[in-house]
């Protein structure tokens, strides 16, 4: 169970957060472009009334230049989305899709929709909430987890599996990414550190030392465009930002953000070219965009 002070910041931070922060939206979409916002996430839902799924309507201005969009009504069953990352479009072969995460017990918590025509693809239920973000192999793979349990998906083949179980002292797992050789990395809870995966048996081959002192927490991973390097952040008694060599785990180097909180999470990570954009509190407790250039290795406020 978590302690008492960890419990209220994860009521703020987790990836179990009920809908998607709007700060945090909105703040993606200033720092990384409105394509890049609109890419993982979606605001503005509200419930819908009718029961019938994926009904097309007409199109108007977003206001965005250089896109092509579609608007669909009364799409979703739930509308409370665990992340910005439990949402997203993938392409397998000439077909798009649009996955998404949804609150809850793991009753229908996943549902997967034609991106075009925004038909039903495939909806199926989790043994529990699912847990931070989905990862997709551009094979039509999804991996992900549920508590301690290892999720697979194929999406054309419209079925989903259990293909592993955490390994010793983790309970959750958090925002999943693949390298260069094909493996997973997840971030975890309690153990705070990041585990290497194998993707076809879910065996753990790997995992670092715990990132800090006395975190809890290894959360909002990001990987390098050369997939040879993951970004973590960490909370909640020793915030901050780690980078690790996925060959070599056993040594994580901590890169110190300038001004952080303490007390607090480093809840998202984005790594795009030479720069990693992290989030994070400051000392007044504001949450805060501080972007790391890994080639001077110098910090700048976004």
């Amino acid at each position: 169970m978590h302690d008492a002070q960890h419990t209220a910041l994860d009521a703020q931070h987790t990836p179990h957060d009920s809908g998607v922060s709007r700060r945090r939206l909105f703040g993606a979409g200033a720092v990384l472009g409105s394509t890049a916002a609109i890419a993982s996430t979606v605001a503005g839902a509200g419930p819908a009334s009718a029961v019938v799924l994926g009904q097309e309507v007409d199109t108007g201005s977003l206001g965005i230049t250089g896109l092509t969009v579609g608007r669909h009504t009364n799409l979703f069953r739930s509308f409370a989305l665990t992340s910005a990352t439990g949402i997203g479009v993938i392409s397998v072969g000439t077909a798009r899709y649009l996955v998404t995460f949804n609150a809850g017990d793991g009753h229908k918590a996943l549902q997967i929709f034609n991106a075009d025509t925004g038909n039903v693809h495939y909806v199926a239920s989790t043994p529990g909430e699912t847990s931070g973000n989905w990862v997709h192999d551009g094979k039509g793979n999804l991996y992900f987890s549920s508590g301690n349990k290892l999720m697979h998906v194929s999406v054309p083949g419209r079925s989903i599996r259990q293909f592993g179980t955490a390994g010793t002292g983790i309970m959750e797992m958090y925002e999943f990414q693949i390298d260069h050789e094909g493996y997973l990395w997840a971030g975890t809870y309690p153990a705070g550190v990041l585990v290497r995966i194998h993707p076809d048996t879910g065996r753990e081959v790997a995992r670092t030392p715990p990132l800090g002192t006395g975190n809890k927490y290894a959360r909002g991973l990001s990987i390098s465009p050369d997939q040879k390097t993951v970004w973590s952040g960490t909370g909640t008694a020793d915030p901050d930002l780690f980078r690790v060599d996925v060959d070599t785990p056993s040594a994580p180097v901590r890169v110190s953000i300038p001004g952080r909180g303490r007390d607090s999470f480093v809840p998202q990570t984005v790594a795009l070219g030479r720069k990693v954009f992290v989030w994070h509190d400051n000392t007044a407790g504001d949450e805060i965009v501080s972007v790391y250039d890994v080639v001077s290795k110098t910090w700048s406020a976004s």
